[in-house]
């Protein structure tokens, strides 16, 4: 009865260090992930995000699609709701 305890104990000790050496492990690796995506965010904060936070031919791109806009808007003509009219539907009976 007593090798059995000792076996028991012996198990429960090598457990113990396993969890204990997993849980190191796991602290080294977050410490890693934390220190890549944290020179990562520093690199974007100095091109990008000082700066507005859009790229240059983002922000190009948006003006240009806004000159664009504006552009066509002043070209098409407005008319008042009661000028607008409605074509009627094609059929194939001769007198509707």
């Amino acid at each position: 009865m007593e090798n059995r305890k000792r076996v028991f104990d012996d198990a429960a000790r090598v457990a113990g260090g396993a969890l204990g050496t997993l849980s190191g492990i796991r602290r080294e690796v977050e410490g890693l992930v934390r220190h890549q995506l944290d020179r990562l965010l520093s690199g974007m904060d100095r091109s990008e995000a000082g700066k507005g936070g859009v790229p240059p031919q983002q922000a190009e791109n948006r003006r240009q699609k806004s000159r664009l806009k504006y552009r066509l808007a002043a070209r098409r003509p407005t008319y008042p709701l009661h000028f607008v009219v409605r074509r009627r539907r094609a059929t194939n009976f001769c007198c509707t």
